[in-house]
């Protein structure tokens, strides 16, 4: 299904972190490589950075965590359905701590008690997905070409040549610093992700502030006899709601041939998911029980969704990436370059 040769991962270092192919685990693949300058370049501009010391400063936080993987076939991914970009130097993971991953139940569970859907982002979509392809292709056309244009420069000896060859190589550097704020394409995935990471946070607030309510109750109706079923009933009140929310939703969509129907037929089902944990303590979807989905729930309430910053997330999608918030799946830690590189197989690079 795929090819993938371990010397094609490299060195590299992104916002003040260096990441070594020789450590297990670790490094990039070289075209990734070939473009982060681009995502450092946007990060100064967007987050205001007068200087990289500033903007790697600036990310440096106490507890943060980077994950940089490059795993040459273990054994899982002869077996997966998808081609990991983890696995082929094309993924970076940073926060984890601040950032967790969670989803199933668990994750529509945080959507209902947020009052939002993290399962419907639009940096999520396809559309988005197709386009990050575009514009990350884009970039690794004309960053080749530079490279192309250096060397015939380093190896040139006519002196008008050279200046030739420095004018074009400064037009292409004009080119990959501008266009990123007019290209039309770019700009769409920069507003989607700009958008998804305002909803996220909106979401986060909202569930942070309902779940610290339900966990005051607990602790208040702890001595009391049918104090946890008041918590739970509360809990239940607020996924009965989003579900008959969703059933008039869909009514509507119906009604007016809406291209929204799916979309809702997918919500309603991920509710009924949540609901059957909640009534049934013995019941388990997607590898989660009642108590694992709470307990995640809790263990969320003091991580938070993410601290990602906006900055963070928009420069690394108007070079390409894909911040990890998906259909049903949360992943804030994580991005993914939709750029094509060596060795991986067309076909195969966007499983």
């Amino acid at each position: 299904m795929w090819t993938f040769y371990r010397d094609n991962i490299v060195d590299t270092e992104i916002l003040g972190e260096k990441v070594k192919a020789s450590t297990d685990s670790s490094g990039v693949h070289k075209d990734v490589a070939a473009v982060l300058p681009l995502v450092e370049q946007s990060a100064m501009r967007l987050g205001g950075f007068a200087s990289r010391a500033d903007l790697v400063k600036a990310n440096q936080r106490p507890g943060s965590e980077f994950r940089f993987e490059a795993m040459s076939h273990p054994g899982w991914m002869g077996r997966a359905r998808h081609l990991s970009f983890h696995g082929t130097g094309r993924a970076m993971d940073f926060r984890a701590g601040t950032n967790p991953d969670f989803g199933g139940p668990t994750h529509q569970l945080v959507s209902i008690l947020g009052g939002g859907e993290l399962s419907e982002l639009s940096a999520g979509s396809t559309q988005q997905r197709r386009d990050l392809q575009k514009v990350a292709t884009h970039n690794a056309d004309v960053v080749g070409l530079r490279a192309d244009l250096r060397e015939r420069l380093a190896a040139a000896t006519d002196e008008q040549e050279k200046a030739r060859l420095q004018s074009d190589i400064d037009r292409i550097d004009a080119h990959l610093r501008d266009s990123v704020q007019t290209d039309a394409t770019t700009v769409k995935v920069r507003d989607r992700a700009t958008e998804t990471h305002q909803k996220v946070k909106s979401i986060e607030s909202k569930f942070l502030e309902t779940w610290a309510t339900i966990t005051l109750m607990r602790a208040l109706m702890r001595n009391f006899p049918l104090g946890g079923d008041l918590a739970a009933s509360l809990i239940g009140e607020t996924v009965d709601s989003a579900a008959e929310a969703a059933k008039q939703a869909l009514d509507a969509a119906v009604k007016a041939k809406s291209p929204d129907v799916g979309t809702i037929r997918d919500r309603i089902r991920r509710i009924e998911e949540v609901r059957t944990l909640l009534n049934n303590p013995a019941a388990s979807i997607s590898a989660t029980n009642q108590k694992q989905m709470l307990d995640k729930v809790d263990q969320l309430s003091k991580s938070g969704l993410t601290d990602m910053p906006a900055w963070m997330v928009q420069a690394f999608a108007e070079r390409g990436w894909q911040w990890g918030m998906w259909g049903g799946f949360a992943d804030a830690m994580h991005f993914d370059y939709m750029g094509p590189v060596a060795d991986v197989r067309g076909d195969a690079q966007y499983l």
